[in-house]
């Protein structure tokens, strides 16, 4: 259910809210901040800005499975469960590659 995008479909189970403007705000600052972090060349202060960036994507999904959502208990829970399971999937692999490329210095 994981890996599928839409994998809560097969339950009947209503998208969760987009928070659409919400992410536009938030990408309106993000990008400024990725251009000034990509010209300082630090490995670390990229790692760390696309790792908030996992976790606020995360978030709004978390926040839209929960906050006025229109579907049941079950299919909040599930979409609760995949979208946090990936949230800590996401983080990981972010970790584990840094790790790889920290050991090759």
């Amino acid at each position: 259910m994981r890996d599928a995008v839409n994998g809560h479909h097969e339950y009947d189970c209503p998208d969760p809210k987009p928070f659409t403007e919400e992410r536009k705000k938030i990408n309106g600052i993000l990008q400024p901040v990725t251009m000034m972090l990509a010209l300082a060349e630090n490995d670390i202060l990229n790692v760390a800005l696309k790792s908030l960036s996992t976790i606020l994507e995360s978030i709004f999904k978390i926040i839209g499975a929960l906050d006025d959502y229109k579907g049941s208990e079950f299919c909040s829970g599930l979409l609760f469960g995949i979208a946090g399971s990936n949230l800590i999937l996401d983080m990981g692999k972010d970790i584990m590659a840094q790790m790889e490329n920290f050991d090759s210095f």
